[in-house]
């Protein structure tokens, strides 16, 4: 009896040295993993404060826009449709309206000479917006090459007139274009010591009502730099022939001014040239990056070209089926359609954005000042796209400082997950509804904000910043009674 209880008594140290040391081994790894998700916390944060100094800061608009799950109906209000607001500028009208509006608060600032030289740069910045809308000089070339591609594949009468109206357009262009060469050669010439005809030798402009397709190959943007590198050409033989001569680093001196000149006006003229074109990539339909089509575009093809993808987007969606294991390749096609609506999209916004900046520089650079009336503040001013950006920063950054450093390492961890449910709620990983953006691998119910949610509702059942954090230092002086016990 005395040895049973003695043999009991020696077992018992050792029994609860192993059970300790297992405890022992599951806080360590406890602590490795709050230490793993608080520094992907901690650096995602810190990396999405560092966007906000660049020209892309962080944005949860696309992971709105984007959002197919139940808090979609509660997220997609936040932000503003892209094409409804696309839309009015994509109008003569509405271009025209948001031209004046824009330029408002800076010319009511103004009066006598000053108003009138600002109106007349915001006219001339409307007239360009309205030239690239139209198409602009690429528009008249092209229309002249299809009504006389039209015309050799018909022989109508019809067909032929079209071809002399076009025709007629191209005409005007060319006339615009000598006076551009000609003015070139006028500046080259007087740096050169020449005439002007000794620099460009100006073509003669066509004037007979043949149905040639002359003014096309006088309107080939590759015709600038042969002007160009012709001009130089005949500018650099004058003033580098002797190389002795008293003056020949005056002549060098010029000869630099030249070059200056005639980059400057083949810059100039090209973009003139291709005004309202612009090249565009149309991705394969079945999402994969070979097979995408190269074209240039003229404003109002690219803007027809926006309302088919658009269209071909909104028909996919609504032809979707439900819960459908085999539809890799849809998913597929959808990312794709929506990858080139948005890229038209920008595209389209861009060209608008940069003519708007344009004017406004001008505008400022007359000393216009711009008085704002305050807006009245309203609670719905809260719940903007720009609040939610600032206070997901600061969310995720303070979640990941708290559970890397084990400070309030329980709130940190609901924080946490509460931040990882919303966005799984938002774009859910349900086989019925589109792929994510930013998808990285194949999920089905549960992804990887899923699986870290429920790690970090585990820590948060665990005192592991008491084991290895701030909070073993924090808690004894908030919390004696419950350290106690």
């Amino acid at each position: 009896m005395a040895s049973g209880s003695m043999e009991q008594a020696s077992a018992t140290p050792s029994n609860s040295r192993s059970a300790w040391s297992g405890l022992g081994l599951l806080m360590v790894l406890l602590v490795l993993l709050r230490l793993s998700i608080g520094w992907h916390f901690l650096f995602e944060g810190l990396q999405k404060v560092y966007s906000t100094f660049t020209p892309k800061p962080f944005s949860a608009s696309v992971y709105f826009r984007e959002s197919a799950g139940p808090l979609s109906s509660t997220l997609r209000p936040m932000l503003p449709d892209p094409e409804k607001e696309l839309s009015p500028k994509l109008t003569a009208d509405g271009l025209q309206t948001r031209w004046r509006e824009l330029a408002a608060p800076y010319i009511e600032g103004l009066s006598g000479e000053a108003k009138i030289q600002a109106e007349g740069i915001r006219d001339a910045s409307q007239t360009e917006a309205l030239e690239w809308l139209s198409g602009g000089n690429a528009a008249v070339r092209k229309s002249y090459l299809q009504a006389l591609t039209l015309w050799n594949a018909s022989g109508s009468s019809a067909d032929q007139t079209n071809v002399r109206k076009a025709r007629k357009g191209c005409i005007e262009l060319i006339a615009e274009y000598q006076k551009r060469q000609v003015a070139l050669a006028t500046e080259l010439a007087a740096l050169a010591g020449l005439k002007p005809e000794a620099v460009v030798s100006v073509a003669k402009l066509p004037v007979s009502d043949s149905m040639d397709s002359a003014p096309l190959f006088q309107l080939d943007p590759a015709t600038v730099g042969v002007i160009r590198s012709s001009a130089l050409s005949a500018v650099r033989d004058h003033l580098t022939a002797n190389p002795n001569a008293p003056d020949a680093k005056e002549r060098w001196s010029r000869l630099d001014k030249a070059v200056k000149k005639a980059d400057s006006w083949a810059d100039q003229t090209q973009a003139w040239l291709t005004q309202g074109e612009r090249s565009v990539d149309t991705p394969s339909p079945d999402g994969k990056d070979t097979g995408t089509l190269k074209q240039t575009l003229t404003t109002p093809e690219r803007i027809n070209r926006h309302a088919k993808l658009a269209k071909a987007l909104e028909d996919q969606v609504a032809s979707r089926r439900n819960w459908d294991f085999s539809k890799d390749v849809d998913k597929a096609t959808l990312a794709s359609a929506k990858a080139a609506l948005a890229k038209s999209r920008t595209e389209l916004n861009e060209d608008i954005d940069r003519m708007e900046t344009d004017l406004t520089k001008k505008l400022q650079a007359m000393a216009a000042d711009v008085s704002v009336t305050p807006r009245q503040w309203r609670l719905s001013d809260i719940f903007t796209i720009k609040t939610i950006d600032v206070m997901s920063i600061l969310a995720i950054t303070a979640i990941g400082a708290g559970l890397f450093t084990g400070t309030l390492t329980r709130l940190a961890a609901l924080g946490g997950a509460a931040f990882l449910l919303l966005t799984y709620l938002a774009v859910p990983p349900f086989p019925w509804l589109p792929t994510p953006p930013l998808n990285e691998g194949n999920y089905v119910f549960i992804n990887k904000n899923f699986v870290e949610m429920m790690a970090l509702l585990v820590l948060a059942a665990t005192p592991s910043g008491r084991w290895f954090g701030l909070d073993a230092v924090i808690m004894p002086l908030f919390f004696r009674d419950s350290e106690k016990a």
